[in-house]
């Protein structure tokens, strides 16, 4: 007898069909983890740059406003209360500074430096990244009390802002309490 041996080399079309199978499947889920990946990336650095430019605007405004005097919300020096914008006497004849929020960024308007480069008015946020939700400012301790003497005048800051290319628009807030360097006497 005389038997023929199989010496036919290759795979069968199961197996192809199985390997091929098990490869979409890996590449799919390898995918998947890859999107979720960048995803998570990107969004790590839209609050990264939000807290930067918070952080940012809020250190220049507590800079300031711990050096200043006669602070208030309509240029005068007015008494305790809460308010978005908050005007003072910066130091140094810097002039008179006023921190508001406009157009979704918080602005610095200076006037009566006596270097007039200093005069003018500055976003300290970038409204195109940042959009500035809340600014406001509550004064303490601005006005003497009953018995004549003067307190320490503190102001309570809170930002509030989201990035505006976040989808979820997850807002973010950071507050600082400021106290007067000087005694107001």
């Amino acid at each position: 007898m005389n038997k023929k041996k199989n010496t036919t080399k290759g795979f069968t079309l199961v197996e192809i069909i199985v390997s091929v199978a098990i490869f979409a499947i890996i590449i799919t889920s390898g995918i998947g983890a890859l999107v979720t990946i960048l995803d998570s990336y990107q969004k790590t650095q839209q609050q990264k740059n939000l807290n930067q430019a918070l952080n940012y605007a809020l250190d220049t405004m507590v800079r300031e406003i711990r050096l200043g005097k006669n602070y208030g919300y309509d240029g005068i020096g007015s008494g305790d209360g809460t308010n978005n914008e908050i005007t003072f006497d910066a130091t140094d004849n810097r002039g008179e500074v006023r921190y508001s929020l406009s157009g979704g960024a918080v602005v610095l308007d200076r006037s009566g430096a006596s270097i007039p480069r200093l005069n003018g008015t500055f976003s300290l946020t970038d409204s195109t990244s940042v959009q500035i939700d809340e600014l406001s400012f509550t004064i303490s301790g601005n006005s003497q009390t009953p018995s004549g003497n003067n307190r320490q005048p503190r102001v309570w800051i809170t930002l509030a802002g989201h990035d505006v290319r976040d989808t979820d628009q997850v807002s973010t807030v950071v507050q600082t309490l400021v106290s007067q360097r000087t005694l107001n006497i």
